[in-house]
C-alpha cells in the first residue's frame, strides 16, 4: 500500500488538501489529520496516541494509498525525512508552498490564538518576538513541543529545507504543489494532477466536488472560548472529516460569535520577515527544477 503524507508547511491549505483528498475511492485516511507520528519519535511533548504507524489508520482494507497530513513534518527537514524514510522508504511527501512572508504572519495568528492550548499557555508574541526566536534558532534541533514555535520562520526557507528532504527521498517521491493554485479552476486541476499521482490514484476516483480553502487564519475574541472549541474539535475531528456539513455548521456558528479582527504586523517587522526569506526565494527557482516543478506562481525567485 501506498504511503502519501501532506508534509506541509503549516498554514498552506494542508487540512483543506486532507479532507478532499481523503474522500478519494481507494484512500485510506489517518484517523486524525495530524498524526504527528514521526514528530513524537523526534523530540518530546507530542501527544501521539498510537504505538504502531499501521494504527493512524482506519478502514485500510482494500485501500491502495493511505494519507495523512502533519504540516509540522516540514520544518524538520533532514530530522523528519529520516524518520519517515525508515518506517517507509517508499512513501510520497507533498509539500505545499505559500508566499512565505504571508504564510509566516498567518502561523502568527494562528499561534497566538493559542492553537496548541493543551501544551502551553502564553499571553501571544508580537510579531518581532516570533521572528527573533527564528533568527536565534535557524536549524530543526529542538527538543521539546514547548520550542515548536522557534520553528516558524524556518518553515518558510523552503529551499534549504526542500534540499534536506532531497538529500533523504528522491525525487520522484517528491512532490510540490502551491496554495496559490486553490484560487481557480486551473489550479485546481493542477492540484488534483500532482496529488493524485502522488497517492497513485486515477482522476476518475477523486471526489466530484471543487476543492476550497477553510482553516483560514483568524483572530478570536476570548481565547478560553477558543480553547474549548479545539479540544472539542480534536475529539469530533474523525466525524467532521466524514461529514462536512456538520463541520461547516459548527466553524460558522463559532466565529459567528468569536471572530476578532484581526491583528496586522507592524512594517519594520514585515520588512524583516522579508529580508530574510529574500535569499531563499532567489535559490527557490533552482531547488524546484531539481524536483522537475516549472510552473510556479510569480512569487518564486
Amino acid at each position: 500500500m501506498r504511503t502519501c503524507i501532506l508534509a506541509g508547511p503549516t498554514r498552506t491549505a494542508t487540512t483543506s488538501l486532507f479532507r478532499y483528498f481523503a474522500r478519494t475511492k481507494g484512500v485510506a485516511p489517518s484517523i486524525h489529520k495530524e498524526t504527528d507520528y514521526f514528530l513524537s519519535r523526534l523530540i518530546e511533548g507530542v501527544e501521539c496516541p498510537y504505538d504502531r504507524y499501521e494504527a493512524c489508520f482506519r478502514d485500510v482494507s482494500g485501500a491502495t494509498a493511505r494519507l495523512e497530513a502533519s504540516p509540522l513534518y516540514f520544518a524538520f527537514g533532514k530530522r523528519a525525512a529520516e524518520a519517515i524514510h525508515a518506517e517507509a522508504p517508499d512513501a510520497h511527501i507533498v509539500f505545499t508552498l505559500r508566499e512565505p512572508t504571508e504564510r509566516f504572519f498567518s502561523a502568527w495568528t494562528m499561534i497566538n490564538n493559542k492553537r496548541w492550548p493543551h501544551v502551553k499557555e502564553f499571553e501571544g508574541y508580537t510579531a518581532a518576538e516570533l521572528v527573533d526566536l527564528g533568527i536565534e534558532q535557524r536549524d530543526a534541533e529542538i527538543s521539546n513541543f514547548g520550542e515548536i514555535d522557534r520553528l516558524t520562520l524556518r518553515e518558510g526557507s523552503y529551499a534549504s529545507v526542500l534540499r534536506e528532504w532531497m538529500n533523504i527521498f528522491p525525487k520522484e517521491q517528491i512532490h510540490v504543489v502551491f496554495q496559490d493554485w486553490m484560487g481557480n479552476e486551473k489550479g485546481q486541476a493542477k492540484l488534483r494532477a500532482v496529488i493524485s499521482s502522488a497517492l497513485g490514484v486515477t482522476d476518475a476516483e477523486l471526489p466530484v466536488e471543487p476543492l476550497y480553502h477553510e482553516n483560514k487564519a483568524r483572530d478570536v475574541k476570548v481565547g478560553r472560548l477558543h480553547d474549548v472549541a479545539v479540544r472539542l474539535n480534536a475529539i469530533l475531528e474523525p466525524v467532521f472529516n466524514r461529514i462536512k456539513p456538520a463541520r461547516d455548521l459548527m466553524r460558522d456558528v463559532y466565529y459567528f460569535f468569536n471572530e476578532d479582527t484581526r491583528e496586522l504586523p507592524d512594517k519594520a517587522t514585515r520588512k524583516r520577515v522579508q529580508q530574510f526569506y529574500a535569499p531563499e526565494l532567489q535559490a527557490l527557482p533552482e531547488v524546484l527544477g531539481n524536483l522537475d516543478v516549472t510552473d510556479f506562481p510569480d512569487w518564486v525567485g
